[in-house]
């Protein structure tokens, strides 16, 4: 059997439910923000690897990157209170965060020296070059 209703409806306690009501739900919910986590593209060619992250909002001096024993690690920290505040308005409701997430892959025979970053547009661009195996081919003279 289908239910038509015309007005909203309270699932849980089957009652209906104001207009009213609705609107100070949503600003009573807090809003979920376990799964804050970006979105990650890695490549992989025979030269390095290409990393895209995108991180929409995000300056450049909230963004740590770091390569260690072939892991590179994106970090963001992201504290919206600590930005300017338009002195002049008068907040009825007004909710600010702090966010940390980071991101981290393996990316074998990573050259650590000749990695390079750019954040255009939102999206954060880490190219890493694969190093150059060394022979391990020694020519030994003879005395």
């Amino acid at each position: 059997m289908t239910h038509v209703l015309a007005h909203p409806y309270n699932w849980a306690t089957e009652a209906p439910v104001s207009i009213y009501d609705m609107f100070n739900d949503f600003f009573n919910t807090p809003v979920r923000q376990d799964n804050r986590v970006f979105k990650v593209d890695v490549a992989e060619d025979d030269k390095g690897y290409t990393v895209e992250a995108d991180l929409p909002g995000v300056s450049k001096d909230q963004i740590d990157i770091q390569l260690e024993e072939d892991k590179l690690t994106i970090s963001v920290d992201y504290d919206s209170e600590s930005e300017d505040k338009d002195e002049d308005k008068k907040y009825i409701h007004r909710e600010r965060t702090h966010v940390s997430m980071a991101r981290g892959c393996y990316l074998k025979d990573a050259d650590p020296d000749k990695i390079s970053a750019k954040l255009e547009n939102g999206v954060l661009t880490v190219i890493v070059p694969k190093a150059v195996p060394e022979s391990n081919v020694r020519k030994i003279d003879i005395a």
